[in-house]
């Protein structure tokens, strides 16, 4: 009995994410009995997210200044 699918699609997401070509991707499809649409859906979802093959910049956020004991103190003087 093959493992659960949920599993099998970690388990894709994993391989995927080690930059294996899509034709390795299939092949273990294939092996594992999934189908093609959820490979592809997989890969798209990847894709879009960006994983592996092009991680997205992350919005540098304004620094806030913080005082010592952790609170965050605005800019501007409130007199």
């Amino acid at each position: 009995m093959h493992k659960s699918r949920d599993l099998t699609i970690a388990e894709l997401e994993q391989i995927y994410k080690r930059r294996m070509s899509g034709n390795t991707l299939q092949a273990i499809a294939i092996d594992q009995e999934i189908s093609w649409q959820d490979v592809n859906r997989i890969v798209k979802k990847i894709k879009t997210t960006g994983y592996a093959h092009n991680q997205p910049r992350r919005n540098r956020k304004e620094k806030k200044n913080k005082t010592s004991d952790g609170s965050i103190s605005s800019k501007r003087s409130t007199t």
